[in-house]
């Protein structure tokens, strides 16, 4: 199973935004590869920022 780290330098977040980032990196990822989501990990090693979520949520329109 591949494993997507996200990775960012600063910023704080809630558990729910990272709850948020790591479905929406599936999201994406699902969209993109045509994989089940099932098939990909990710892994959120830092805080993610807010302007991160708002690129997934641009990207799954």
């Amino acid at each position: 199973m591949p494993v997507v780290n996200v990775r960012l330098a600063n910023g704080s977040a809630s558990s729910q935004q990272k709850k948020e980032v790591v479905e929406g990196v599936k999201d994406v990822l699902h969209k993109v590869l045509n994989k089940d989501k099932n098939w990909i990990h990710v892994e959120v090693t830092e805080e993610p920022l807010g302007d991160l979520i708002e690129i997934i949520q641009n990207a799954r329109k």
